[in-house]
């Protein structure tokens, strides 16, 4: 989806999903947040993490799709 389509408060929330690193959907416009929280026997799996175990190494057009660059500085 283009970017156009996004509001700069979408993109906004976008960074602090990525900079939280919580999951989200591929369109800009239509920010949802999820998390996958693994479950054993009714209760948070023990191994359960909310950083991933290797930082994303992002190129330029993986830094791109995260909407970032696109944020204007007020």
């Amino acid at each position: 989806m283009p970017v156009e389509d996004a509001s700069q408060e979408d993109l906004i929330r976008k960074r602090e999903a990525f900079e939280t690193h919580v999951s989200t959907t591929h369109w800009p416009n239509a920010m949802h947040f999820g998390s996958n929280v693994a479950m054993r026997n009714g209760t948070p799996d023990p191994h359960n993490r909310n950083k991933p175990r290797k930082v994303p190494q992002l190129d330029e057009r993986g830094y791109k799709l995260t909407g970032i660059p696109y944020i204007r500085q007020k």
